[in-house]
């Protein structure tokens, strides 16, 4: 049972982004990286795959994140305009950006693959979320113990994130989650 270090001893409150700092985020969303990728191909809305992957900063072969992904980093809103623009790049950018990208977002949300966007459960598995350290569990005890409170900010979505932290036995420790973007 180890104590906390100052200044951990003396917080009221600790904010913990979840990706990259309590999980690790290429064995859910790689996998989904790669579906995401392919529904745009069958939706024709992609022509060179292995582009998309390069400006997503994504390696399909490692499958892992570069660490300077616009996924890791970025708002969600932001990634998917920047998903549109190499779409428009490789369909020719013939029509205005803006007219495709409305289009774009508009076929990816309600077309034939459904909401392409959508992370489902099933993504985010024991076998597929793991801990950027092995001592998190211990932190979280010993964050409790000494009575800092923890709260959780993403840009995931409230689904995402409680089911993240209930597969990975943290949810307990978690009063509140507040989200940067939809």
């Amino acid at each position: 049972r180890r104590q906390l270090r100052e200044p951990f001893r003396r917080a009221r409150l600790i904010i913990f982004d979840k990706d990259g700092t309590l999980t690790h985020c290429d064995g859910c969303f790689g996998p989904w990286m790669e579906d995401l990728v392919a529904k745009l191909q069958r939706l024709q809305l992609i022509n060179r795959p292995e582009q998309l992957f390069k400006v997503m900063g994504y390696d399909p072969v490692a499958h892992a994140f570069l660490s300077d992904s616009p996924l890791t980093r970025d708002p969600n809103t932001k990634s998917m305009r920047r998903f549109a623009e190499e779409a428009w790049r490789q369909t020719g950018g013939t029509r205005p950006l803006e007219a495709f990208t409305e289009e774009f977002m508009r076929v990816t949300r309600e077309g034939p693959e459904n909401d392409i966007w959508h992370i489902d459960k099933a993504y985010l598995t024991k076998e597929t979320l793991h801990f950027c350290g092995s001592r998190i569990p211990e932190l979280f005890e010993a964050l409790q113990r000494n009575g800092t409170k923890v709260c959780i900010c993403t840009s995931d979505e409230r689904y995402l994130t409680t089911h993240t932290l209930r597969t990975v036995g943290l949810d307990q420790y978690f009063r509140m989650q507040e989200r940067g973007d939809a």
